[in-house]
């Protein structure tokens, strides 16, 4: 079985690589509805609406022009996670999202770090890889 490093993983807003990456989550999931009654001995569920949320955190670059303050709080942007890298063949993860949050923390000690969430805007997710 094949194993990755996070260590060449890259987030896009369009074509822009946002700068100073430190980490990306992204989870693909859908709502559950119950399908139970009341003569069930045993919950079940159906599927409900397909949901994908992305959170990303970075060192704080207000240079970035074209990636960091491209995520402002209700934009909507494209998304482009490069788990592995842009090299031709790897996997990616897109979507069109709503920028839920944009949190900038200040501490001593520590690099400014801002951390952004994001949620789908109704847009299909693609996975594909790299031309």
């Amino acid at each position: 079985m094949a194993t990755y490093t996070g260590a060449s993983a890259i987030v896009k807003v369009s074509a822009n690589t946002v700068a100073e990456l430190k980490d990306v989550t992204y989870t693909d999931g859908v709502g559950t509805i119950p399908d139970d009654n009341i003569n069930s001995t045993l919950s079940k569920v159906k599927a409900g609406r397909r949901t994908f949320t992305a959170s990303c955190t970075h060192n704080w670059d207000p240079t970035d022009t074209l990636g960091q303050n491209a995520l402002a709080a209700g934009n909507s942007v494209s998304l482009i996670i490069y788990p592995r890298g842009d090299t031709s063949g790897d996997p990616t993860v897109e979507a069109t999202l709503l920028v839920a949050s944009a949190v900038t923390t200040v501490a001593d000690e520590s690099l400014v770090t801002i951390a952004y969430s994001f949620e789908n805007a109704g847009s299909a997710i693609t996975y594909g890889t790299v031309a």
